[in-house]
C-alpha cells in the first residue's frame, strides 16, 4: 500500500510526462512553423540589393521619446552616392538616438538594376533565414533534452509535474501588472 508521499511522487510524474509531451507537440510546431517561415525567406532574391555609402545632402530629424522616455530620432537624410561614376540622389528615412549632419557619410542599400531606388542600409532576409533555423534548432534540442529527461527519469518528471501544479495554483495570486497578489 502506497502513503500520500508515494501517491503524490507518482502523480506528479504522470502529470509532468503529460504537460512535457504537451509542451513538446507545441514546441515541435512552433519550430516547423519558424523552418517554413525561413526556407521561405530564404529562397526570396535579394540579389539586386547592393550595400554602399551615402553624403547626406540635407536632414530633417524629430525628436520623441520611446515606451521607456529615451530620447530617439527619426531623421529624414536626403542623400547622394555614386554607382559605376554615376551620381544619383535619394531620401531615406533612419532612426535611432542621433542625428546626421550634413556631409555625414551613411550606409545604404540600393537596387543594383534601378540605383535611383535607395533605402537604409537593409538586413537581408537569408539572415533572418539563419536566425529563425537558428532559433528552430535551440527549440529543438531543448524540447528533446526535456523530453528525455522526463521519460528517463521519474524525479525530473516528477519536479515538472510538481512545477506545474505551483504554477496553477500560483496564478490566482498574480495580478496583470506583474506582482503579487494583495487582498488589502
Amino acid at each position: 500500500m502506497q502513503n500520500i508521499g508515494e501517491k503524490f511522487y507518482d502523480g506528479s510524474a504522470e502529470l509532468g510526462t503529460f504537460t512535457t509531451i504537451i509542451k513538446s507537440i507545441v514546441t515541435v510546431v512552433i519550430a516547423l512553423v519558424l523552418i517554413a517561415i525561413g526556407i521561405y525567406l530564404y529562397k526570396l532574391d535579394q540579389s539586386d540589393l547592393v550595400d554602399g555609402t551615402a553624403t547626406v545632402t540635407s536632414s530633417d530629424c524629430v525628436p520623441n521619446r520611446d515606451s521607456k522616455g529615451n530620447l530617439k530620432y527619426s531623421c529624414n537624410l536626403g542623400v547622394k552616392y555614386v554607382v559605376s561614376g554615376k551620381e544619383y540622389t535619394g531620401t531615406i528615412i533612419k532612426t535611432g538616438n542621433m542625428t546626421y549632419a550634413v556631409g555625414t557619410l551613411v550606409d545604404i542599400t540600393y537596387n543594383a538594376k534601378n540605383p535611383a531606388e535607395v533605402k537604409d542600409s537593409a538586413l537581408r532576409y537569408k539572415t533572418i533565414a539563419y536566425v529563425m533555423f537558428g532559433i528552430a534548432v535551440i527549440l529543438l534540442l531543448g524540447t528533446g533534452i526535456n523530453y528525455y529527461m522526463t521519460s528517463r527519469f521519474k524525479m525530473y518528471a516528477a519536479a515538472e509535474g510538481a512545477s506545474t501544479t505551483l504554477s496553477i495554483l500560483s496564478s490566482p495570486f498574480r495580478s496583470n501588472y506583474g506582482g503579487t497578489f494583495s487582498p488589502l
